[in-house]
Order: structure tokens, then C-alpha cells, then sequence
């Protein structure tokens, strides 16, 4: 999955590139996701509200918020670094 900076979504690319899916969230930032939760097919999506003005913070209040939504794909076990 990638972010897109200072889009209100989170997109899905196969390995060549082409768009699978797009998750709308509501607000103007999207900073990071990551899966979780024990079957990892939860993501959880982060906000940022910081350099908003009052009027975009009022037209998007949950900016700043985490998101959770299942989006039928899983995700990949963490990678243990031993070094």
C-alpha cells in the first residue's frame, strides 16, 4: 500500500504498477499505515492536522485521527532485524 502525501486516500498497486484500489478517508493528510490486529487484514490509517487553518480543520475535523478499516487484503508478518 502506498499513501499519497496530501491526498485524502490510501491506494493500492500490484507490483507492476497498476492500481488495484483506492481507500477514501476523510480528511486532507494522510501521514502512514500499517496493518494489524492478529490476522493482520486490519489497517490503520494516520492523519496529520498540523498546518491546517481553522476553516480547513472545521471543513475536516477528524484530521489528526486513526482510521481502522478491513480492506480485504492482509498484510505481511514484521520483519524480525537481528542485527
Amino acid at each position: 500500500d502506498i499513501r499519497l502525501p496530501c491526498g485524502a486516500k490510501v491506494v493500492r498497486f500490484d507490483p507492476h504498477g497498476k492500481r488495484m484500489s483506492a481507500i477514501a478517508v476523510p480528511v486532507p493528510h494522510v501521514t502512514s499505515c500499517a496493518f494489524g490486529g492478529p490476522n493482520l487484514d486490519r489497517l490503520y490509517i494516520t492523519s496529520a492536522s498540523v498546518g491546517l487553518t481553522a476553516a480547513e480543520k472545521a471543513q475536516a475535523p477528524l484530521s489528526g485521527a486513526v482510521f481502522a478499516c478491513t480492506p480485504g487484503v492482509k498484510g505481511l508478518p514484521a520483519f524480525a532485524y537481528a542485527g
